[in-house]
């Protein structure tokens, strides 16, 4: 069974946290992947913002638990969360740059990081 992006947020309990609007997923990317510039160009596109603009940059919240696109998202100025999986076991991925690390997305990104819910942009 397949589940859709939106499915996978009611699961976690943060579907309201994120407007329709600016939810990405590898679907939506096409010929292009993470951690390629091209992938993060594309997705500004979409939403209006420029990637050369560090504002721009920083109102991006930028979630996934894989270490090189996360550091990838980082050099690029977005505020990150490190999400724990098994991805992240495979690549011995050191967690400590991050802005936050969560290993269950909803109740405790949440209660302990509620300041990365300022930001206007989220994918």
């Amino acid at each position: 069974m397949e589940f859709s992006l939106y499915e996978i947020l009611d699961a976690l309990g943060v579907r309201s946290f994120f407007p329709d609007h600016v939810i990405f997923g590898s679907d939506f990317l096409g010929d292009v992947c993470k951690p390629e510039l091209a992938a993060f160009e594309k997705v500004f596109r979409q939403i209006g913002l420029d990637i050369n603009d560090s504002a721009d940059c920083s109102n991006v919240v930028f979630f996934e638990d894989s270490y090189k696109n996360l550091t990838k998202g980082r050099e690029l100025g977005f505020k990150t969360v490190f999400v724990r999986s098994v991805t992240a076991k495979e690549e011995s991925a050191n967690c400590d740059n991050f802005d936050a690390v969560v290993d269950d997305v909803g109740k405790e990104l949440v209660k302990n990081y509620p300041q990365l819910f300022d930001s206007p942009e989220f994918f």
